[in-house]
C-alpha cells in the first residue's frame, strides 16, 4: 500500500489484506477501492498479464474469501461489487494508471479495547477476522527499506530461532506478572512460550526480531510523526469533522519490554491477541498494555518489512472515527474499524515495542510469505467512556513542555 509494492517479476505480488468489513465508495460507475482508489481494469497498459497469469475474472476479484482489487501495478486493495465491479466484464469502467502511493488498505490488522458499554473492567473482544473488534492494516507507504520486492535469501526453515535464549531470565520475572479477565487467570505471554511455536509456524519462520535502532527509531518516529499531526490538529479526516487538537498527547518512546512481549507473541505465528502483556511497568490497578497487530503476505520473501505501511493502516482509520468520541471513547458513528487508529493516538500512552515475524504459510498457497508486525502500547488505551486525549490547544497540558504538539518525559 505505499511505498509501493511494486512486482518486478510475475512473482513479485505483494498482497497486503485488511482482516474485517470495509465499505467503498464507488461513483460515476468507477471501480475504487474500500480507500477510494481507482481499480485497474484490464485494459490498463500492462494490466492484462496479471489478469491472465492468476486468472482474475472480474475488476473486483475474489481470493480467499475476500475481494480484490488491483489499483497498480502489484498493488491489491480491498473492493466491493458496487457499480458492477464483480462482473466478468473486464474490459468495462475507467480506471486509474495505479498511483496508489497514498492509500492505506492492505495488511491485516487487529487491535483491542478495554472495558464494555456497561462499564466492566475486562477485556472487550479481540480483533480478528471478518468484524472482530479490530482490523485493518498496513500499507507499504513509501517504504524503501530495501526495494520493496527484493527477495530475501536462504530457506524459511526457523534457523534464527532453534536456539532461543533467555527464557528462563524471563520467566523469573513474567511468571509473577498474572492477569485476571472475568474469572479467568492468564500466564504472561513471555512465562507461557519460549521461542516458536511449532504447531502455528511450523517450523518455517524465515525472518524474525526488531533489532536494530535504526528500525526502531524508525517505527517510533512513524509513530509520533503521526500523533503529532493529529495533536496539532492538522488531522481533516474524521466523521463529522476534522479531528481536534490535543492538549496532553505524549511523545512515545521505545520501550525494550513491551518489544518483548510483542515479539514473543509473534514467534507463535498468532491469528488473534495474547492474553496477558503486562510489564513491571506497565502492570497493577486500572493499567494495561494495548496491542495492534497488522499482517501482510506475499508471493516472495522480500526483504521489505514494510512498517511504515502497516502503521499508517492503523492510523488511516482516523477516517471513520467520529471526532467527538475523543471526549468519550467509543465506536458509537464510527463508519468502519477505528481500534488502531485510536490505540496509537491514545493521549496517556507513553511507551511503544513491537515484534515482527516473516514465515511461510502453508494455508496461503498462491501468497505463503506472512508477515506479521506486533506492536505493545504502554500504558494501553481503548478504554471505553475514557478520553482519547484531553482537547485543547497543542501541547498546552504538557508538564514538561511539548515539541512538535507532543508532550515531553
Amino acid at each position: 500500500r505505499h511505498s509501493n509494492c511494486t512486482i518486478m517479476s510475475l512473482k513479485v505480488c505483494l498482497t497486503l489484506f485488511i482482516l474485517g468489513v470495509c465499505v467503498v465508495k464507488q461513483t460515476n460507475g468507477v471501480c475504487k477501492s474500500v480507500n477510494g482508489e481507482i481499480c485497474m481494469t484490464k485494459n490498463n497498459q500492462g494490466a492484462a498479464i496479471y489478469f491472465n497469469w492468476f486468472k482474475w475474472e472480474s475488476t473486483c476479484f475474489k481470493y480467499s474469501e475476500q475481494r480484490w482489487c488491483m489499483i497498480s501495478l502489484g498493488q491489491l486493495r480491498p473492493c466491493t461489487c458496487e457499480n458492477k465491479c464483480c462482473t466478468n466484464n473486464l474490459e468495462s469502467g475507467s480506471s486509474g494508471s495505479g498511483g496508489g502511493n497514498s492509500g492505506s488498505s492492505g495488511s491485516s490488522g487487529e487491535t483491542e479495547e478495554k472495558g464494555s458499554e456497561s462499564g466492566g473492567s475486562g477485556e472487550g473482544s479481540e480483533g480478528g477476522s471478518s468484524g472482530s473488534s479490530g482490523s485493518s492494516g498496513g500499507t507499504e507507504e513509501g517504504s524503501s527499506e530495501s526495494g520493496g520486492s527484493s527477495e530475501v535469501s536462504g530457506a524459511c526453515d526457523s534457523t534464527s530461532v532453534k536456539d532461543y535464549k533467555g527464557c528462563k531470565d524471563l520467566k523469573k520475572i513474567y511468571c509473577k506478572l498474572t492477569a485476571t479477565q472475568n474469572g479467568v487467570v492468564y500466564k504472561n505471554t513471555l512465562c507461557k512460550y519460549c521461542g516458536e511455536n511449532q504447531d502455528t509456524c511450523k517450523g518455517k519462520i524465515c525472518a524474525h526480531g526488531i533489532i536494530s535502532k535504526e528500525d526502531q527509531k524508525r517505527i517510533v518516529s512513524i509513530h509520533n510523526k503521526h500523533r503529532s499531526k493529529v495533536a496539532l490538529g492538522k488531522e481533516k479526516r474524521g466523521v463529522g469533522g476534522p479531528q481536534p487538537p490535543a492538549a496532553n498527547m505524549y511523545r512515545l518512546d521505545w520501550d525494550d519490554e513491551l518489544a518483548k512481549g510483542a515479539q514473543m507473541w509473534a514467534l507463535q505465528c498468532p491469528k488473534g491477541h495474547d492474553k496477558n502483556r503486562i510489564t513491571p511497568e506497565f502492570s497493577g490497578e486500572n493499567m494495561w498494555v494495548g496491542q495492534n497487530m497488522a499482517s501482510a503476505w506475499s508471493s516472495v520473501k522480500s526483504m521489505n518489512r514494510d512498517y511504515e505501511g502497516m502503521i499508517k493502516g492503523w492510523y488511516d482509520e482516523v477516517k471513520d472515527f467520529p471526532a467527538k468520541n475523543v471526549k468519550h471513547y467509543s465506536t458509537k458513528g464510527a463508519t468502519g474499524v477505528v481500534g488502531h487508529y485510536t490505540a496509537m493516538v491514545w493521549g496517556n500512552s507513553v511507551k511503544v515495542g513491537c515484534g515482527y515475524v516473516m514465515y511461510y504459510d502453508t494455508t496461503q498457497p498462491r501468497y505463503p510469505y506472512k508477515k506479521v508486525l506486533i506492536c505493545n502500547y504502554g500504558p494501553g488505551g481503548n478504554i471505553l467512556r475514557a478520553k482519547v486525549y484531553e482537547i485543547g490547544k497543542a501541547g498546552s497540558e504538557c508538564p514538561n513542555g511539548h515539541k512538535d504538539g507532543l508532550c515531553n518525559h
